[in-house]
């Protein structure tokens, strides 16, 4: 249904009384089209929530937080998709085909320009928990309780921290996906710390 037919729809449902009156249709018109605006307001509003954005949205939103998707020249592991010559034994540094019933990972084709380079591609899921780590960085007043408070109202239990030694703090992460992460957000200075404390990254 186009605008002008949902304007035309809402002004046949006048009573008898107005149908015939143009001033009625008229506030019924500026109504309607006004409801139809706010509504295109708020899909994009929706459209750059942290939780549902996606593609593009999430690169936006990571600009306006100082992340990045790409990640440059730092040492990572991610499983690649990939064929191997006939006749090679396991194990192999990527997935295969799967059998029925299992479960994907995180699998992704590498590209030709990516074989000779240190380059790490979020997807979005990753990109939002790096987003995440941004905001609380940027909007945290740098100590630790806040910090820790900050943690708890993004990642719940998933994720806590706490001082280990003089200087240094602790990440707790409960899923080795998530502690990669982590790790990237630490190299690229995304990560959530007091001024001038260090920070490791344990997987429990």
């Amino acid at each position: 249904m186009t605008n002008e037919e949902l304007v035309q729809y809402y002004q046949d449902l006048l009573i008898i009384q107005y149908s015939n009156k143009e001033n009625a249709g008229a506030l019924v018109s500026l109504f309607v089209s006004q409801a139809m605006l706010y509504e295109v307001i708020c899909k994009v509003r929706d459209g750059f929530n942290i939780e549902t954005a996606k593609g593009m949205q999430l690169d936006v939103l990571a600009k306006y937080v100082g992340a990045e998707r790409v990640v440059n020249g730092i040492d990572f592991f991610r499983d690649y998709f990939g064929f191997v010559p006939y006749g090679t034994t396991a194990p192999f540094l990527f997935y295969g085909f799967l059998e029925y019933g299992e479960t994907p990972q995180d699998a992704q084709f590498r590209s030709y320009a990516e074989s000779g380079q240190s380059i790490f591609t979020l997807i979005d899921d990753e990109l939002r928990t790096i987003i995440k780590l941004a905001i609380i960085r940027n909007n945290s007043l740098a100590t630790v309780k806040l910090i820790d408070d900050f943690l708890y109202e993004t990642f719940g239990t998933e994720v806590y921290m706490n001082e280990v030694s003089n200087m240094n703090i602790a990440y707790y992460v409960t899923e080795a996906a998530q502690q990669r992460l982590f790790q990237i957000a630490r190299a690229l200075n995304i990560l959530p710390v007091p001024a001038g404390v260090g920070a490791v990254v344990v997987t429990l």
